[in-house]
């Protein structure tokens, strides 16, 4: 009988034993660190329309070219004009997009012109960038 009581109490004292031991490997509750969220997917942005498009290129022409006020509203009516024959899917997108640079050169003095010219240059590299490595330029990279 002794032996049975001093095997039960070994048996307690292993089983407390470990017990112990795993709870000082277990980390805390308070030290426990979330799983980081998985990053944001950004938020779709909101479909414009034919009138903010042309109005959004007209500012950014407005900015970057120092357009007069006179400049700016021209520039604006040919962008929606664009606009609309965008909306039309219309067959002729390249010579569209041609009458387009030529009516808005039309309108720029030619100092503008020339950094209409840089502008289109650097807009260009940007797509073909994009193209190639699938990330979009950082907000101010293609802007002056």
């Amino acid at each position: 009988m002794k032996k049975t009581i001093l095997m039960g109490m070994f048996c307690l004292s292993i089983s407390l034993f470990s017990t112990a031991q795993d709870s000082k490997s277990a980390t805390p509750p308070a030290q426990v660190k979330p799983a980081p969220a998985p990053p944001a997917a950004p938020a779709p942005s909101p479909k414009l329309t034919p009138e903010q498009r042309a109005q959004r290129r007209a500012d950014r022409l407005t900015q970057n070219l120092s357009l007069t006020p006179e400049q700016a509203s021209q520039v604006k009516a040919k962008f929606l004009l664009a606009e609309s024959m965008r909306q039309t899917n219309s067959a002729d997108a390249q010579k569209s997009r041609q009458q387009l640079d030529d009516d808005i050169n039309a309108i720029l003095t030619p100092e503008q012109q020339t950094k209409y010219e840089e502008l289109k240059e650097k807009n260009k590299a940007a797509i073909k960038n994009y193209k190639k490595t699938g990330k979009a330029p950082a907000e101010g990279d293609n802007k002056k």
